[in-house]
C-alpha cells in the first residue's frame, strides 16, 4: 500500500518545449549504401535510426519511411529538425531531472533530500515547525533553522543549542571542535591527519609529490599517489613498489605473447605486438632509446602482478559469465577472465579486462561463482515441494466509492461530427473483409492510440483491490503506442504479453486457415538462444528487447544474443520502457504472461512431458532472476480444450496443467528462498463452464496467487447471434457462445469450487467487438437482447464467415480498439456519433450501439459498465479487476475504475470527468430504470 502525502506541494502547469536543431551533419540515405546499426540518415525531411544492420541499405523494400517494410528496420525519430524534451508531467521540468516526472512540481522541492520531489514522495514528510527541512533530518524540528548551522557539531542546532558556542577565531567554528582554535581556517584542511589544521601545525607538511598528501604520511612521497593504494599491505604504495622481484624480468631470448608484462629499466612494460616483443630484437628493448614504443606500452607492478598470478582477488563470489570478445559490455558488467571476477568500468567492446593498452577497462571484484548465477536450463535441481499461497490479503481494504452524477440518457446525437482514420463510419459497416487484420485485407481505421488525446488522471493508489493491465508488445508497429505514456501511475501491476514454449512442430495457421507469425517468432529466439525444448522465449526479441522506443532508454544489445544473456540494465524496447516505468512508480510490480490465443500450442505438448515440463520450469526461475521480474502469468487457451489449433489438446490436459502449476510453485518457492523476494503465479482462465470443468480447480489453485477471469470475448464473429461480449449479468436469451455465461456467473461458480474470492480477477474489456447485420435483425432490445446477423450468404462457415460479418474495427476486423471508439462512434459524453444509437440490456446490464441505416452492431464497454465490474468487485471481496489490453484505453474506463475503488484524484487531466461518464445509459431506458442499474455504485 502506498502511504499519503502529508506535506503539500504546489502544483503548476507548464509546456513541453520544442527547440529546433542542426541536422546538416546527418547524411541523407542511399539505398546502394550499408548501414549498421545505430546509424542515422535522413529520408522524406525525417531521421532514421537503423535498428536491423543486416536489413538497412543495399537495395531491398526497407527504405526509411517508404512502404511499410521499413519499420522491421529502421526507427523513426521524427522531423529532421525536432528535438522534444519531455515532459511528462507538463511542469516545465523535463523528465531526465525532474525529481517526480509523473507529477507536476514545478519548484522541485524535496524536504527531506532524498532525490524525490514532495509531490511524489511516498515516505511520509512532517515538517513540525515549517522551515522546509523534514523533522527526520532537521537538527531542529521544533525551531524554524532552515541554514541547519550547527556550529559546534555536536547535531544540535545553533538555533536551538543550550550549549554557549565560543568560536574565538571567528571561522564560523566553534572551539570544542575547531583544530585550530586561534587561527581562522574554516575549511579545516589537515594534510597530515594529526589532527591539528595546516594554517597552525609546526610540523613540516611538505609535499613533494603534490598529491595531497604530506611527505610525514605519504607512503610513496616523490612519486604522486593520491589514492594510497599499497596492494601488499607493506607501507610503501605500489607507485613506488621497487620489489621488481614480483614481476618477472625481461629476458633478451624470451618469447612474449601479447599482454605479458616485465619489468626493465626501473619500469614496467605491457608486450603489445608479439612478434616485436622477443626473439633477439634488441631495438625494442622496452624502456630503452625510442623504438621499444612501437613494440611495449608502459603498464604497472599492478598490472603485472594482476595478469601473471600473484592479484590480491576479493573473497567475494560473483556471477561472472564468462568474457565474449564480441559483445558489448556496459559499465558496471560482472564477466569472468582467467579465473577472476572483473566488473566493467565503462561502456567497452572487445578489450580482454587484463588489457591496459587503451586505459583501464575493468577493476578485479572477486572471483566467479555459478551459484550467485540464475539457474541453468535445463538443471538436476529438486526444486521441493509446492506450499499453499494467500491471495489479495489487501481485498477487504476499501475507500468509499467516487460521487456519482445523476442518471443520463444519451438519448440525442453528438454534436461532435466527421471521422478519424481510412474507413466512414456512417457508411461503413465492415463485412466482407479481405483479411483477418489491416496488413493482409481487413477494411479497417487504422486509428493510432496518439491520434486521440489521453484522458488519464493520476490517482493515489491507496485501495486493496487491485488494478492490473496486460500489455501486448507489438503495440509498437503499426499502431506506434508510445509505452512511456502507459499510466502506471494507476496501476498495481503490469502483465506483458507475450513469450511463448521452444515447440519446433508448431503450426504457423491457427483458427480456421488464419495465417500466424508468432510460433515462427518464438522459435527464431529459442534458436538464438541455444534453448532446449520446452524452455519460455519471448515471441518478439526486437520488439521486447532491442528496438529503440521514443522516450524509453537507449539499449546496448546488438540482436544476436541469447535471451538469457542478457541484463536489464542494457535492454531497450519494452522492457527497457517496463524498467522506466517502475523507477518512477517503485509499487509497480511487473509480471510476463506465456501463451495467449495464438502461442498456447506448445503447452500440451510440453506440460505431459516430465523433461520437457522441467526445462520450463527451470527458464521461468532463471527469467524471473536474471530479468528481476516480479512473477509469472499462465495463459494456456486451454487444458482440456483445442484453442487456435485444432488437435491440440490432450486427454491428459487436467492432469498435467495442475502438474505445471505446482512444478512451477515449487520452482518460484525455491527462488524465493535465494533471493529473499515473493513472487506471483497466476493463470489466465476461461469464463466459460464447459472449459472450466475441464479442470480440477482444488488441486490447482492452492498455488496460485491470482486467477484471472478473461471475462469478454464471450461473442464474435465466429457466431451470428447478436449478443454481448463482455457483461456483468447472463443474457437470458442468449443461445450461442455467451449463453449462459457472464461476470456473475464465472465468478460464481469458481467460488462454489471453493476457489477463494481473493484470488479471482474479473476482467474488463478496453475493446469492443462488431459485426454487419441487416436492418431489422436486433429483434429485442431491453431485457436480454435477441438477435441474429443475417447479412452476407447463410452457407457462410469458418474464415469466410469471420470475414464475410465481422464489422467495423481499427487494426484488426470486427474489432474496435478502446480510443477508436471515441474517435468515430460515441464522444466523450458518451452521445452517439455517424447514425450510431446507444442501448443498454437491463437484463444483462451491458450496453451496445447499433447503426440500422447501415447494418452494424458493436457490443462494447463503456465506464459505466467498467465501474459496475469494479463495484462488483469490491462488493465481492474479489483480487481486484484487470483490463485487455492498458494500449487500447485513453484513459476513461482506468479513470472510472479508479473513481469506484476511491482512489484519491492526484492530477485531473481528463476532459470528462468519470462521474459524469458513469451514469449514462443507452436510449431505451429511462433515468429511473439507469439509477437502478447504477444503483449499486451509490
Amino acid at each position: 500500500m502506498k502511504k499519503t502525502i502529508l506535506a503539500t506541494a504546489v502544483l503548476g502547469l507548464a509546456s513541453t518545449s520544442a527547440y529546433a536543431t542542426d541536422c546538416s551533419n546527418i547524411a541523407m540515405y542511399s539505398d546502394g549504401a550499408a548501414y549498421a546499426t545505430g546509424d542515422t540518415v535522413k529520408n522524406n525531411d525525417n531521421a532514421y535510426q537503423c535498428t536491423v544492420g543486416g536489413w538497412c541499405g543495399i537495395g531491398g523494400p526497407y527504405a526509411p519511411g517508404s512502404g511499410w517494410a521499413w519499420q522491421h528496420a529502421w526507427a523513426d525519430l521524427g522531423k529532421c529538425a525536432d528535438v522534444v524534451i519531455n515532459d511528462m508531467d507538463n511542469d516545465g521540468v523535463a523528465d531526465e531531472i525532474d525529481n517526480c516526472p509523473n507529477t507536476p512540481n514545478p519548484d522541485q522541492a524535496d524536504s527531506d533530500g532524498d532525490g524525490i520531489g514532495d509531490a511524489c514522495d511516498t515516505v511520509d514528510i512532517i515538517d513540525t515547525d515549517g522551515d522546509g527541512i523534514e523533522d527526520a533530518v532537521d537538527n531542529c524540528p521544533n525551531t524554524p533553522n532552515p541554514d541547519q548551522m550547527d556550529s559546534d557539531g555536536d547535531g544540535i542546532g545553533d538555533a536551538c543549542d543550550t550549549v554557549d558556542i565560543i568560536d574565538t577565531d571567528g571561522d564560523g567554528v566553534a572551539d570544542d571542535v575547531d583544530n585550530c582554535p586561534n587561527t581562522p581556517n574554516p575549511d579545516q584542511a589537515d594534510m597530515d591527519g594529526d589532527g591539528i589544521g595546516d594554517v597552525c601545525d609546526t610540523v613540516d607538511n611538505t609535499d613533494t609529490d603534490g598529491d595531497g598528501i604530506a611527505d610525514s604520511v605519504d607512503n610513496c612521497p616523490n612519486t604522486p599517489n593520491p589514492d594510497q593504494t599499497d596492494s601488499d599491505s607493506n607501507g610503501v604504495g605500489d607507485a613506488c613498489e621497487s620489489t621488481a622481484g614480483e614481476c618477472p624480468s625481461y629476458d633478451y631470448n624470451t618469447t612474449y605473447a601479447s599482454g605479458d608484462i616485465v619489468a626493465n629499466a626501473d619500469g614496467y612494460f605491457k608486450c603489445d605486438v608479439a612478434g616485436w616483443c622477443s626473439a633477439g630484437n634488441s631495438a625494442y628493448e622496452p624502456g630503452v632509446g625510442w623504438a621499444w614504443e612501437s613494440a611495449w606500452s608502459a603498464s604497472t607492478l599492478e598490472a603485472c602482478t594482476s595478469t601473471g598470478g600473484g592479484v590480491d582477488v576479493p573473497d567475494v563470489p560473483f556471477c561472472a559469465p564468462d568474457w565474449v570478445s564480441s559483445k558489448i559490455y556496459g559499465e558496471d558488467a560482472i564477466v569472468g577472465y582467467k579465473g577472476i571476477a572483473w566488473r566493467a568500468i565503462k561502456e567497452t567492446y572487445g578489450i580482454a579486462p587484463d588489457n591496459d593498452t587503451y586505459g583501464p577497462q575493468y577493476e578485479i571484484v572477486g572471483y566467479p561463482d555459478e551459484a550467485e548465477c540464475p539457474v541453468g536450463i535445463p538443471n538436476n535441481i529438486d526444486y521441493g515441494m509446492p506450499m499453499p499461497v494467500d491471495g489479495n490479503m489487501y481485498a477487504g481494504v476499501v475507500n468509499p466509492t467516487g460521487a456519482i452524477d445523476m442518471a443520463r440518457i444519451a438519448d440525442i446525437p453528438s454534436s461532435q461530427t466527421g471521422k478519424i482514420g481510412g474507413i466512414n463510419p456512417a457508411t461503413d459497416n465492415g463485412g466482407d473483409h479481405g483479411g483477418l487484420d489491416g496488413d493482409n485485407g481487413a477494411r479497417v481505421s487504422k486509428v493510432k492510440p496518439g491520434d486521440v488525446a489521453n484522458q488519464h488522471n493520476v490517482y493515489d493508489v491507496t485501495s486493496g483491490t487491485e488494478v492490473v493491465t496486460y500489455i501486448g508488445d507489438w503495440a509498437i508497429y503499426g499502431r506506434q503506442y508510445d509505452f512511456t505514456k502507459l499510466a502506471a501511475h494507476n496501476l498495481d501491476r503490469i502483465v506483458y504479453g507475450f513469450a511463448g514454449i521452444c515447440y519446433p512442430d508448431a503450426k504457423n495457421e491457427q483458427d480456421g486457415g488464419f495465417p500466424t507469425t508468432a510460433p515462427a517468432a518464438v522459435m527464431r529466439t529459442c534458436n538464438q538462444s541455444n534453448l532446449p525444448d520446452g524452455a519460455m522465449a519471448v515471441a518478439d526479441f526486437e520488439a521486447a528487447f532491442l528496438r529503440a522506443l521514443p522516450g524509453g532508454p537507449k539499449g546496448k544489445v546488438i540482436g544476436t544474443e541469447s535471451m538469457y544473456e542478457l541484463e536489464p540494465k542494457d535492454v531497450g524496447g519494452v522492457f527497457g520502457v517496463l524498467y522506466q516505468l517502475r523507477e518512477q512508480n517503485p509499487d509497480l510490480k511487473l509480471d510476463l504472461s506465456v501463451g495467449g490465443w495464438t502461442l498456447s500450442e506448445g503447452f500440451p505438448w510440453m506440460a505431459h512431458d516430465d523433461t520437457r515440463r522441467k526445462v520450463f520450469v527451470d527458464s521461468i526461475v532463471h527469467f524471473l532472476e536474471r530479468f528481476d521480474f516480479d512473477g509469472v502469468d499462465i495463459d494456456w487457451e486451454y487444458p482440456g480444450s483445442d484453442g487456435a489449433v485444432a488437435g491440440m489438446a490432450r486427454p491428459d490436459d487436467a492432469e498435467t496443467y495442475a502438474k505445471l502449476i505446482q512444478d512451477l510453485r515449487a520452482g518460484m518457492d525455491w527462488l524465493s528462498a535465494k533471493t529473499g523476494k515473493k513472487y506471483r503465479l497466476s493463470s489466465a482462465i476461461p469464463a466459460g463452464q464447459g472449459r472450466l470443468e475441464k479442470i480440477d480447480w482444488s488441486v490447482v489453485h492452492p498455488y496460485m496467487d491470482r486467477l484471472y477471469a478473461m471475462t469478454y470475448d464471450l461473442t464474435g464473429a465466429w457466431e451470428r447471434e447478436l449478443s454481448h461480449h463482455t457483461p456483468l449479468y447472463e443474457n437470458p436469451n442468449a443461445v450461442g457462445s455467451s449463453a449462459g455465461t457472464s461476470v456473475d456467473f464465472t465468478i460464481n461458480y469458481l467460488k462454489g469450487l471453493g476457489i477463494p474470492a481473493n484470488k479471482l480477477m474479473v476482467g474488463i474489456a478496453n475493446y469492443h467487438r462488431s459485426r454487419a447485420m441487416n436492418v431489422g435483425d436486433v429483434t429485442h432490445y431491453d431485457n436480454g437482447i435477441i438477435g441474429e446477423s443475417t447479412y452476407g450468404d447463410m452457407n457462410w462457415t469458418g474464415a469466410n464467415l469471420v470475414l464475410g460479418i465481422a464489422g467495423v474495427g481499427s487494426w484488426e476486423a470486427g474489432v474496435i480498439e478502446g480510443y477508436d471508439l471515441y474517435a468515430n462512434y460515441i464522444d466523450n459524453m458518451l452521445y452517439p456519433r455517424n447514425g450510431y444509437s446507444l442501448y443498454t440490456d437491463k437484463a444483462a446490464n451491458a450496453d451496445y450501439l447499433v447503426n440500422e441505416s447501415i447494418g452494424s452492431f458493436i457490443t462494447i464497454e463503456t465506464p459505466r459498465t467498467a465501474a459496475l465490474k469494479t463495484q462488483y468487485a469490491k462488493d465481492n471481496g474479489l483480487a481486484g479487476v484487470f483490463f485487455w489490453m492498458a494500449e487500447q484505453d485513453n484513459g476513461y474506463n482506468l479513470n472510472a475504475v479508479n473513481h469506484v475503488l476511491g482512489n484519491p484524484l492526484v492530477t485531473d487531466n481528463a476532459d470528462v470527468k468519470p462521474q459524469q461518464q458513469i451514469p449514462v445509459c443507452g436510449e431505451n431506458v429511462t433515468k429511473a430504470e439507469c439509477e437502478q442499474l447504477i444503483a449499486p455504485l451509490k
